[in-house]
């Protein structure tokens, strides 16, 4: 008897009564993700994906017929032509795909992008379904290494870049990516697991400080001593290490850097006003999913929480086009408040303690009071504002009213006192334009840096005690029965840091 009788019937027969809902105006359309009517589309016996998976990896006696073929054909015509049907991810999970075929056959050398991708969508679905995922991957590690580094150079290529492997040259499109940074969410949650925890920590510890301004690095390790001596050791043993070492160590600390990079280049592309790529749009809000992975988890957040500020994330994200368009960038905005909020989080990032409100208060009278040393020291006509006792100056609108009216060249200065951007090496007439940072951008920098924030007590007591209307309604809260989770990020809030303060 074929696998297909019986539970495989009873999981995909077929729905034929699914409506659309329209909910206060809000359309549900075939082409998004949301919901699309394809989601519930469950395939019948005869489909040829359930026929394929008969015939070469459903029963235990046709496991040793390998065939990379199969796996080309069932990503290009079964998965990418569907559009990454969800009913055809189940069904290729319900015939353990994953572990009768796709893992057993894998060989690094030999991976192509359908075979890279049916292995992150197959682990993706696993973690959908709430089914452990990594059991099959813990007798190989080393193979899953190896996988993790193909995902990490197709994570950091263009999208008009080929990324070689020995069977053929090709390039991942933004839809695919955003597959691949789930499986990073997947793999940034699972740190309790040995197998993923050894090949997440390599990405975000110490050695990624490289990254960072040079004078943000040396102010950051002189409030820890401790530090200090780490990174004069990591410098000692890098001296020491063969080329071939360096380069995969380089890889493996600028990793996260490049992929903000990446980000920031997707996020530039996506104009004001006019068509813009859906799927850019996604990959922007799944990214920020994961950067608040990173940030609302105290292993991963002790040293990429620096390096995040370091790249002025926060505020490159709220003055992108995407941010200022309506719908589209509606839970982009949502997901940044969530990003702004865990950056900002009361904890100390290197202990893990909670911070109090007058020590949150003296960190920022420290950074405000850096501000007017460098104005009374350095710019004469900004004396009234040194001078300015700390609770007139700190709130948004006075510091945009002493910053606004001041030249390019002054407010580059004043940034690269704070150590927000590099110091100029040439007189500003001889900078090209692309080397100049625009004003806008360093006033909201200054600003951000330097300004009040309200406590968490404060953003607490502002909130309703019981749902409002706007949450209700709200689809990225509350999601409708149709709701596909390929595509579209949930704003849901992460606590993680606040079970970690509690233990």
């Amino acid at each position: 008897m074929s696998w297909q009788t019986k539970g495989t019937l009873s999981r995909f027969r077929p729905r034929t009564h699914i409506k659309k809902r329209q909910r206060r105006g809000s359309k549900l359309d075939d082409d998004e993700t949301h919901g699309p009517s394809e989601a519930a589309t469950y395939l019948t016996q005869g489909d040829p994906l359930l026929l394929l998976a008969d015939r070469h990896w459903a029963l235990p006696s046709q496991q040793q017929n390998f065939d990379v073929e199969v796996v080309e054909n069932v990503y290009k015509h079964h998965l990418r032509a569907s559009k990454f049907s969800p009913a055809k991810t189940q069904a290729l999970e319900f015939s353990q795909y994953l572990e009768h075929y796709l893992w057993p056959n894998f060989s690094p050398g030999q991976a192509s992008l359908a075979y890279v991708m049916s292995l992150a969508i197959m682990v993706n679905e696993k973690f959908r379904e709430r089914i452990p995922a990594w059991q099959v991957f813990k007798d190989r590690p080393t193979d899953f290494a190896a996988y993790f580094d193909l995902v990490m150079d197709a994570m950091i290529s263009d999208e008009d870049d080929q990324v070689s492997t020995i069977s053929q040259v090709t390039h991942y499109s933004l839809h695919e990516k955003s597959f691949l940074l789930l499986f990073l969410i997947n793999c940034f949650n699972s740190l309790e697991e040995d197998l993923v925890r050894e090949q997440v920590q390599r990405l975000c510890s110490l050695p990624m400080w490289t990254c960072l301004l040079p004078s943000r690095r040396e102010q950051e390790l002189k409030t820890n001593v401790k530090l200090k001596k780490y990174w004069t050791v990591i410098e000692k043993r890098d001296s020491k290490v063969n080329v071939e070492i360096k380069k995969r160590s380089q890889k493996e600390r600028q990793f996260l850097f490049n992929l903000i990079s990446k980000f920031f280049n997707i996020l530039e592309g996506i104009p004001l006003k006019g068509k813009c790529n859906k799927h850019a749009i996604q990959f922007c809000e799944r990214f920020l999913e994961f950067i608040t992975d990173l940030e609302a988890q105290l292993p991963t957040r002790r040293f990429f929480n620096v390096l995040l500020d370091d790249s002025h994330f926060v505020v490159k994200c709220k003055m992108s086009g995407l941010a200022q368009r309506v719908p589209e960038g509606h839970l982009f905005n949502q997901l940044l408040e969530r990003v702004t909020f865990y950056a900002g989080f009361e904890i100390s990032d290197h202990s893990g303690v909670a911070l109090t409100e007058s020590q949150m208060l003296e960190e920022h009278y420290h950074k405000i009071t850096a501000l007017q040393k460098a104005c009374f020291s350095l710019f004469p006509e900004l004396r009234q504002f040194a001078m300015s006792h700390v609770a007139g100056i700190d709130r948004q609108q006075s510091l945009l009213k002493y910053l606004k009216p001041l030249s390019n060249e002054t407010l580059h200065e004043l940034a690269a006192y704070l150590n927000l951007v590099p110091k100029r090496q040439q007189p500003m007439e001889t900078e090209s334009d692309e080397d100049q940072i625009d004003n806008s951008l360093l006033v909201e920098l200054l600003v951000y840096h330097c300004q009040r924030r309200s406590s968490q007590l404060e953003k607490i007591n502002d909130m309703p005690l019981y749902p409002t209307d706007e949450v209700i309604w709200d689809e990225n809260v509350v999601p409708t029965e149709y709701y596909s989770w390929e595509g579209v990020a949930l704003f849901v809030v992460r606590n993680t840091l606040c079970c970690d303060m509690c233990c």
